[in-house]
């Protein structure tokens, strides 16, 4: 039996106990290893359940069994990674994680340091809810996927979907409804999951950019401003990504911040 130690924090991401948010990448199918992982506790949150001194048997990155050590046979020739002293638990999902980074006045428009970060912290899928330069996170994504370097499943939103005036010179503004059908279009065709408006979109023009998403299976993001909760929700937005002035906006609208879903975010960009 031979048997690999690490001493990294231990987050199991193969098919079956990761978790998967709306969408899927193209992924590189993994190597048809079998596999079989030792942990000192394996925790499964959405059971809310334990398994100490577990060991988990994989093949081809998918779970073939799960057990404790006394009830999983092993075979001899078997390539096991012995994480005994772990706990394992599975794959988290960040669904406000961006791309881009500023470290002080520098800007970088698609950081490809971010994904091996995201994977160092236990992250294994990411929202990527817009972006500065939408072709480079597209390639860096299929890079990933490809295997040609580490990182968690990406789930991009492309460009961000914005109306005069503008809150952020860097963001395309459309200013019809044909431009922003065109702009989701343009996205979904190089492979984006989602679309993401920002604060100034509203109205028809935002209430078509959601018809052509939604046609096409996307999710819709929103950073919202001028556009209320509640009319969001009636429009089909499907998540609010809005940051720390929600709340002050909703007690300016006189709405329920329950009323429309919002898990965390990894980042406070827009």
């Amino acid at each position: 039996m031979k048997t690999y130690q690490r001493l990294c924090c231990v987050v199991l991401s193969v098919t079956g106990l990761a978790a998967t948010v709306s969408g899927q990448t193209s992924r590189r199918k993994p190597t048809a290893e079998h596999l079989f992982f030792k942990c000192k506790l394996l925790i499964n949150p959405s059971t809310g359940t334990t398994i100490a001194n577990a060991i988990i048997e994989t093949s081809g990155g998918k779970i073939m069994s799960i057990g404790q050590a006394n009830e999983v046979s092993i075979p001899p020739d078997a390539k096991v990674m012995d994480f005994s002293d772990k706990y394992v638990i599975p794959g988290l999902v960040d669904t406000h994680g961006h791309l881009y980074s500023w470290t002080g006045k520098s800007v970088t428009t698609t950081n490809a340091l971010l994904p091996s970060f995201y994977l160092a912290n236990g992250v294994t899928s990411v929202g990527a809810p817009g972006s500065m330069d939408a072709g480079g996170d597209i390639a860096l994504r299929n890079r990933i996927d490809a295997g040609q370097t580490a990182g968690p499943r990406l789930f991009l939103a492309g460009e961000y979907i914005e109306m005069a005036p503008r809150m952020f010179g860097w963001m395309n503004v459309v200013s019809t409804a044909e431009e922003a059908r065109l702009r989701v279009d343009m996205w979904a065709a190089q492979g984006t999951t989602a679309i993401k408006f920002y604060a100034g979109a509203h109205g028809e023009l935002m209430q078509a950019a959601i018809d052509e998403a939604h046609e096409r299976s996307m999710r819709v993001w929103a950073h919202l401003g001028a556009t209320t909760y509640q009319q969001a929700i009636d429009m089909g937005v499907d998540q609010d990504l809005s940051w720390c002035d929600r709340h002050a906006r909703h007690a300016a609208f006189g709405r329920n911040p329950g009323q429309l879903s919002r898990v965390g975010q990894g980042n406070y960009g827009p």
